[in-house]
């Protein structure tokens, strides 16, 4: 590894902080020169003399900066410095004329007499007694604060980690960590058990230690929420914690117990399923158990019986449909599976049900998907699990030119409750909204021009009944009020402008093609691009994802910080977009944030968000270059 670089300076100016995580952009004076500072640095002041580890960086904007791993915060040198430390806001209610007057009366022992004799303080004209303790204390609160960022990185915990953990403890940080840091794990948002677990592991706590072992349990059990389970048998939970602790199940059943008393888990017994078996016992997260009986109880409360006419039913629906300028759709069947458009749903509802990359600033069109044989859909664990094609299809125009990818929405899918959820974002559809705006679902990427036909002289979508295979077709209920004509017609001259461009190049490369091939048959003269897509097509759209992975240069890498508002911005040669990267929270955890294609094997890529552990995103784009 490679020695850090040290820089040391006064801090002139802060130009940006986030007061949740701390993270600061700042300058940094050195000697007659400025310098850029960039790190999770929450109570640095201006007018700090402060000595900076880390290394050089070169930002897209804003060019050379340097970011800032470790630092410490060095005693003012001389009267000039002290009048500037104090002067610079850093000590509420000291201004420079206040700040003068303190270095004039006590010198270069100024900072002493601050932490050992604060009442002096009181000597000076405009200080009171009470005023003299308030700037003791806010003194004697950044030291400690110093003190407790250098306890902790002496354990390994990066700044902006360890800013999170004084922010929540104070003073009490060294009693946790000492006594059981897995307490991190239930206080700290970001910090999950691994990451107690590897801080534990350097301040010496037994493998064995009870808090280790029910910090353990917990993680097994959250971590079965993921796979779609609110509980897990007994056996299969001490079998994982056995995998992730290296401890006998026998310790832990102790733990368990201990668990259940301190109302962290919550423990039942099933009915044997023969005659002469022990009865299972079931182990759930307390959360979990009672969101699971709270949930039991709404849906006992809603299983209620009436009559109803449906002539008076139907009448009451048209009326909605009226008011809201929507059409509610029946449930359609096709290949196995009951499909039913559920609405549009906003991302923060859908961030209460979901684990998935939900961005809650924008709204989504929710399909439904079910097996007609009752069974359960695989979710993403399974290795059956199913990837459907989803796209976005807009009244009157091609889906090659009006597709996902030129309209920067997004797919999520995500399967609960045996039931599968395919999301398709819906805020850049709705300028299109007076144009009547379609949600189509197939099984297999690629068969979107197959499975669905546009009438051109009425511009309606329909379903090909032609075509074998999974299909569904829905019209998005879009708010006609959010309508935009104007941006709708400008986005349809810019893409009929570079459909004429590759119309025209098209032609030109079958004329070239044509008079190179003489007589010969039109299969030879099909371009070898055009070979891999069509073999390329025929794979399900998980497949696909897969596949561009694997046989893919990577044509776009960079590393980004997050802005205040939580989202990256990044440019490639697919074009330029903002991303919310506040939901990826995995340091080191790839997540595909599209999968596109623009009709072409080589306008098909995948864009990929990885975090870092110094709070930074790569941002990687693949493009298949190989067919096997």
């Amino acid at each position: 590894m490679s020695e850090k670089e040290k820089v040391e300076g006064y801090v002139e100016h802060i130009i940006f902080r986030n007061e949740e995580n701390g993270y600061t952009v700042l300058n940094l004076s050195m000697k007659g020169r400025e310098l850029t500072c960039v790190g999770t640095l929450p109570m640095i002041g201006e007018g700090e003399l402060i000595e900076a580890s880390g290394d050089y960086i070169e930002h897209a904007a804003y060019g050379k900066q340097f970011r800032i791993e470790s630092y410490e915060t060095k005693v003012p040198q001389d009267s000039v410095a002290l009048e500037r430390y104090l002067g610079s806001g850093a000590i509420k209610g000291v201004g420079a004329a206040l700040a003068a007057r303190i270095v004039r009366r006590f010198g270069e022992d100024t900072l002493r007499i601050i932490e050992e004799e604060p009442e002096r303080l009181a000597e000076v004209k405009g200080i009171s007694e009470r005023k003299a303790r308030e700037i003791a204390q806010q003194v004697a609160e950044k030291a400690e604060m110093q003190n407790a960022m250098i306890f902790l990185s002496g354990y390994g915990i990066a700044l902006n980690l360890g800013a999170k953990i004084y922010q929540q403890y104070g003073d009490n940080v060294y009693r946790i960590l000492k006594e059981n840091p897995y307490k991190m794990a239930e206080d700290i948002a970001g910090v999950g058990f691994r990451t107690a677990d590897e801080i534990a592991g350097k301040i010496g706590i037994a493998v064995d230690s009870e808090f280790r072992i029910k910090s353990g349990l917990s993680y097994v059990l959250n971590q079965a929420t993921a796979e779609g389970h609110v509980y897990l048998p007994e056996p299969v939970l001490l079998r994982r914690g056995q995998e992730l602790l290296g401890v006998e199940p026998e310790r832990m059943q102790k733990s368990l117990q201990d668990m259940a008393i301190d109302k962290k888990a919550v423990i039942r017994e099933l009915p044997a399923e023969r005659e002469g078996d022990e009865p299972l016992r079931i182990v759930y997260a307390s959360q979990y158990y009672y969101l699971e009986l709270s949930t039991a109880r709404m849906l006992h409360e809603l299983n209620i019986t009436c009559e109803e006419d449906r002539e008076a039913i139907e009448k009451r629906i048209g009326k909605i449909e009226k008011k809201y300028q929507i059409e509610l759709d029946e449930m359609q069947k096709t290949a196995g599976y009951d499909i039913t458009l559920m609405g549009i749903v906003s991302g923060k509802n859908l961030s209460s049900v979901t684990s998935e990359a939900v961005d809650q600033t924008k709204t989504y069109a929710v399909a439904a998907i079910a097996r007609e044989d009752g069974k359960a859909m695989p979710d993403n664990t399974d290795d059956n699990y199913q990837t459907f094609c989803v796209s976005a299809l807009v009244h009157g125009k091609r889906f090659q030119n009006v597709n996902n990818a030129a309209l920067n929405a997004g797919v999520t899918s995500f399967v609960q409750d045996g039931v599968q959820y395919e999301l398709l974002e819906c805020d850049n559809l709705e300028m299109f909204a007076n144009q009547g705006v379609y949600m189509g679902i197939v099984e297999s990427f690629g068969n979107e021009s197959q499975a669905f036909v546009m009438n051109k002289k009425t511009g309606d979508y329909t379903v090909n009944k032609d075509f074998d295979g999974m299909k569904a077709l829905f019209t998005i209920p879009l708010d006609k009020s959010k309508a935009d004509d104007a941006a709708a017609e400008q986005y349809f001259e810019k893409i009929g402008e570079k459909e004429n461009t590759k119309t025209a190049e098209k032609e030109k490369n079958e004329n070239k093609a044509a008079a190179n091939a003489g007589s010969k048959s039109e299969e030879s003269l099909t371009s070898e691009w055009e070979q891999k897509f069509m073999k390329f097509r025929t794979l399900t759209s998980k497949k696909a994802q897969a596949y561009v992975k694997k046989h893919a240069e990577v044509v776009v890498q960079e590393t980004c910080n997050a802005g205040a508002d939580g989202s990256i911005h990044v440019k490639s040669d697919a074009g330029e977009s903002d991303y919310n990267v506040s939901t990826y929270t995995k340091v080191g955890v790839e997540n595909v944030i599209s999968f596109s294609s623009d009709g072409t094997f080589a306008g098909t890529y995948s864009e990929t968000i990885t975090p870092n552990e110094d709070g930074t995103y790569t941002y990687t784009v693949y493009r298949p270059v190989n067919v096997e």
